[in-house]
């Protein structure tokens, strides 16, 4: 035989499994985070006020994982304002209070992934992690996570970073690289202004340019320490049970060599593991090369389509009637309205 056929990964038969397995139990539905408001000078005073608070909470999580963690200076004021008006509002900027932690085993960031997942604590707003699905453009590698930090009266969001310390060295090299991107966005913007469409071309010629460089330099440095491995392989797809269309996705990562089938819970309003689907997928792996393929049976295929995945799942998440549903898979669809949907990161 020239492939193996990967056993199906039981949940229930591993403890630690939360700790393994990044994906499930993370609310469908998101709310757009903002700060408590958008006054500048009224979020430094914030930020001073409840950086003890902060600083406490890093160090609790890096006790947790066993690992180090560097809390940042309150960010200059002219980088927030500068931030402020890229986002178009200081209520989007939510690294005033900002720290990293310092990771050095694939164990390390899937437990930093667990305690810092909106699924599993309830003060984490959002959860970015490109260790998983690395960013398409850039290839960055981290956990980024936004936190609320309260001191019983007052609030507001944080940022706490997860970084691999073998992945420090490339991202030293690609900072510079970062920098020359956002001033060319704060030139481009300025060109659009002014309606000079040829400086605009060229000017996004650069970014893409600098975008492949980075992507090279971080691409290179996850293979040569392995953190590629971390990275989830998926495939979307929908069973009908019962009546009804499940969307769902199949999901398996070689750093612990385990898969398994999420699905949106309407009764929860999470994504939820469902094994029961699992005989729909089977992940073969190549003996050639070690490539990874999907064999899908029983299902509707969408692949990558993880657009129709999302929006079918917010529909459900909202109570939206089974025709919906099915809607999205190309069933009944004479009789399907619009659902309006929202873009998640």
């Amino acid at each position: 035989m020239n492939s193996i056929i990967v056993s199906p990964y039981d949940a229930a038969q591993d403890p630690h499994y939360q700790q393994r397995f990044i994906t499930c139990h993370a609310p469908i539905l998101v709310k757009e985070l903002v700060q408590p408001t958008d006054d500048l000078r009224a979020l430094y005073d914030l930020a001073h006020k409840l950086k003890p608070q902060f600083e406490a909470t890093v160090q609790s999580y890096a006790k947790r994982i066993g690992c180090g963690f560097e809390i940042a200076e309150i960010k200059p004021f002219e980088s927030a304002l500068s931030k402020s008006l890229r986002k178009g509002s200081a209520a989007a900027v939510f690294d005033f209070l900002r720290a990293s932690l310092h990771l050095r085993t694939p164990n390390q960031i899937s437990e930093t992934a667990r305690i810092t997942s909106p699924g599993t604590n309830s003060e984490i707003g959002t959860l970015e992690n490109s260790f998983a699905r690395p960013n398409i453009d850039t290839g960055m590698r981290r956990l980024q996570s936004v936190i609320r930090i309260s001191d019983g009266t007052d609030f507001m969001y944080a940022e706490i970073q997860g970084r691999h310390a073998k992945f420090e060295a490339a991202l030293d090299k690609t900072h510079r690289i970062h920098e020359a991107q956002r001033n060319l966005r704060t030139s481009l913007q300025m060109e659009k202004i002014l309606v000079d469409m040829a400086s605009t071309k060229k000017i996004r010629a650069r970014i893409e340019k600098l975008d492949l460089k980075r992507l090279s330099i971080h691409a290179g440095a996850a293979i040569a320490h392995g953190l590629d491995r971390m990275e989830e392989q998926r495939v979307f797809f929908a069973v009908n049970r019962d009546g009804e269309t499940i969307p769902a996705f199949a999901t398996y990562r070689s750093f612990d060599g385990a898969f398994s089938v999420i699905r949106p819970d309407a009764e929860s309003g999470c994504f939820v593991i469902d094994n029961s689907l699992i005989h729909h997928v089977r992940p073969i792996i190549s003996k050639k090369d070690g490539s990874l393929r999907f064999e899908l049976r029983d299902c509707i295929d969408t692949s990558n389509d993880r657009t129709r995945f999302i929006q079918a799942s917010e529909a459900i998440a909202s109570g939206a009637p089974p025709y919906i549903i099915a809607g999205f898979y190309g069933q009944h669809t004479a009789d399907i309205m619009p659902f309006p949907s929202r873009a998640l990161g």
